[in-house]
């Protein structure tokens, strides 16, 4: 009796024994699982968050891309439109240079210093689309220069009716425009000097608005205006002195 309760204490001694041993390995088994799922845990956020840092870098890769690819194709399209090839527009037709005969001229010349205004020829025929350059000359009486300017006014029209001549209806606006353009341009003219210059006359196809030009006889009385700088407006210059210029046009 007295040897199973010594083999009974010996037991018991011995599990308290092992229960000493045990508690301290399972509380470091229990610390190094925990360090094990630490580390574990650790090492998987890294790669998560590597995951993300090389996601959001390959995104902005491809929006860089993108904002190049878009950058290097508008230019292209802004150069596609500027290369689109444009048809220039035709040039408005001028007309040629008036130039005055060396006969026409002459004819002025003799006469000018004894008038105001000179017609190389006051009268002249011609037919339908007919031109003609005369001579037309200004001669300044005053001492200083002014600028001056040549002044047309259709005044009379007569049709051949039967062999007679018949007066008829006329627009002095449209039948100005028998006279080439250039012909009024402003000329500057020193003191007690005349100047010379070329005057083109074409029979126009009509003598009013939508009213044919008719074989007959149309006078034009010539002359010119000079600016006045103090009165800051264009007067008329010797009026009394306006030639006549007679144009018969023929079948």
């Amino acid at each position: 009796m007295a040897k199973q309760d010594k083999t009974k204490n010996k037991t018991h001694h011995d599990t308290k024994k092992k229960h000493k041993f045990l508690i301290p390995l399972i509380g470091s088994s229990v610390v190094v699982i925990v360090l094990i799922l630490i580390l574990v845990l650790y090492m998987q956020t890294g790669k998560n968050q590597q995951a993300d840092t090389n996601l959001n870098q390959q995104q902005g890769v491809g929006e860089e891309s993108t904002e190049q690819t878009t950058e290097q194709t508008e230019p292209v399209v802004g150069e596609a439109q500027e290369e689109e090839i444009e048809v220039p527009e035709e040039p408005e037709p001028q007309e040629p240079e008036v130039e005055l005969s060396q006969e026409e001229y002459d004819k002025v010349e003799e006469n000018i210093l004894h008038d105001k205004y000179i017609i190389s020829a006051s009268s002249k025929k011609m037919e339908m689309g007919d031109s003609f350059v005369f001579g037309f000359g200004i001669h300044n009486l005053y001492p200083k220069e002014y600028r001056f300017r040549p002044t047309v006014e259709a005044t009379r029209a007569d049709i051949t009716i039967g062999g007679l001549l018949n007066p008829t209806t006329f627009d002095p606006e449209v039948m100005a425009t028998w006279f080439s353009d250039d012909f009024f341009n402003e000329l500057e003219i020193e003191g007690s000097s005349y100047v010379i210059v070329p005057m083109k006359v074409t029979v126009g196809p009509e003598k009013g608005v939508d009213d044919p030009t008719l074989p007959g006889s149309y006078y034009f009385e010539i002359s010119g205006e000079y600016y006045d700088e103090g009165a800051e407006k264009w007067k008329e210059y010797y009026g009394f002195a306006k030639k006549t210029l007679h144009i018969k046009v023929e079948e």
